[in-house]
């Protein structure tokens, strides 16, 4: 893009409401990619006249002089290690220069926001001629209105320069949506957060917001990325950063950053595999935090987890107690190996010491339900007897006390299995 053009597509890029002439000179020096020409004296000339001679261009004297425009650069501030946005200071909000003032439904077709859209006034015959001469030089036009003196491109030209070459001339959005595109291409690379839009710029519900966004992003004009923000106080603020299709880049999130690390240490290992807990403790990540990072590669098929014998991948570890690998049991006692539980019956030994210690236990299964079987059945024919069988109910099956002998009939079906199998036994007998 050369000269001309760069300097058309930064008028364009300003709205519906334009830019004076300091602040096109401001735009040009921080444009992206640099502009061609040194913005000297002469050149500045040159370049009103580009602007005074072309059909697409109209001047405006606005009834208040336009503030200087403050440009910031959001992300200068931001963590590369991260991606996350260091606010190590409250931010002090900049005086927002275009206030939001939507034209809805114009005759002729204008869309857009302008604070004096009514009330400024049309100069562009006081600049030029109608064969496209320029009347006055740079000099005498800002000498004359001043910072009053706006540069406005025509709807086709804003337009365009918002919907990219790419995009569909012939699309025709509402009048809200077209303002939040606006908006998007005033900020440039530096996109907007659809927190700050809704809150801030528009004023307006976030739903609103949201269901406009969607059109936008339907129709393919923005672009949509996570954005995060630490702010002095710790906290984490997160958001939704818009761009325009022309404007994107890829800010990379915390998570982002996580997964190129993790594939790079994995790249890196025999096979190309390693234990969870040994890639957190590298990576000095919290649980909830690696959890959420390994959940992201598997969604994404960048990694698997499989189930594979400790000493398989580290040979010098031994076994442990537990599947985190914690407690390690030493070289030569049975335990668990790369978090599963391995066999006790795996040495004559283990399998004496699981006899004695499994007989005892199923005999005494064996008495225990004996015994518990005889209980409940003496505990039911009292609850059928008579109504005096609260204790039963209560105590052991966590059930509404019986009133009537229909409701403890009616209790046959109940989940808790001894007060079925008692209830069961007498059933004859009541009936």
């Amino acid at each position: 893009m050369d000269a001309l053009e760069s300097l058309l597509d930064e008028v364009a890029l300003e709205g519906l409401d334009g830019l004076s002439l300091p602040a096109l000179w401001s735009r040009l020096e921080t444009r992206v990619p640099p502009f061609p020409l040194p913005l000297e004296p002469y050149t500045q000339e040159f370049l009103w006249r580009a602007l005074a001679t072309h059909p697409g261009i109209s001047f405006y004297e606005e009834p208040r002089e336009r503030p200087d425009l403050q440009l910031q650069d959001r992300y200068e501030e931001i963590d590369l290690e991260t991606g996350i946005l260091e606010s190590r200071r409250d931010p002090d909000p900049l005086e927002d220069v275009y206030p939001i003032h939507m034209i809805l439904e114009n005759k002729d077709g204008i869309q857009g926001s302008c604070r004096y859209f009514k009330e400024r006034k049309n100069i562009t015959n006081d600049i030029r001629t109608k064969s496209l001469q320029p009347r006055c030089t740079m000099v005498e036009a800002f000498g004359r209105w001043g910072k009053k003196l706006i540069v406005v491109a025509s709807q086709d030209m804003r337009y365009r320069a918002l919907i990219g070459l790419e995009g569909d001339p012939d699309l025709k959005l509402p009048d809200f949506s077209y303002c939040i595109l606006e908006r998007l291409g005033r900020s440039r690379w530096q996109g907007e957060l659809q927190r700050d839009l809704h809150s801030t710029a528009f004023k307006v519900d976030a739903g609103k917001l949201h269901y406009h966004r969607k059109i936008l992003n339907k129709n393919g004009l923005i672009t949509m990325q996570s954005h995060v923000i630490r702010l002095p106080t710790g906290a984490q603020q997160h958001s939704i950063l818009l761009l325009l299709n022309r404007f994107h880049v890829d800010r990379r999130s915390k998570y982002n950053i996580l997964m190129e690390k993790l594939s790079g240490m994995l790249s890196t290992r025999n096979n190309q595999i390693e234990t969870l807990g040994k890639l957190r403790e590298e990576l000095g990540l919290c649980e909830r935090t690696f959890k959420r990072l390994y959940q992201y590669m598997l969604s994404s098929g960048l990694a698997k987890v499989v189930s594979l014998p400790l000493q398989e991948i580290h040979p010098e570890c031994g076994p442990f107690k537990t599947k985190k690998g914690k407690g390690n049991l030493g070289p030569s006692s049975p335990g668990c190996t790369d978090g599963f539980h391995s066999s006790f019956l795996s040495s004559s030994l283990s399998h004496r010491i699981c006899l004695l210690w499994v007989i005892p236990c199923i005999f005494s299964a064996l008495f225990l339900c004996a015994w518990l079987r005889i209980f409940y059945i003496e505990s039911a024919q009292e609850v059928f007897a008579d109504e005096s069988g609260s204790y039963f109910c209560k105590h052991l099956c966590v059930a509404v006390h019986p009133t009537s002998e229909t409701r403890g009939v009616q209790r046959a079906s109940s989940p808790c299995p001894f007060y079925t199998k008692a209830t069961a036994v007498h059933y004859d007998p009541i009936i």
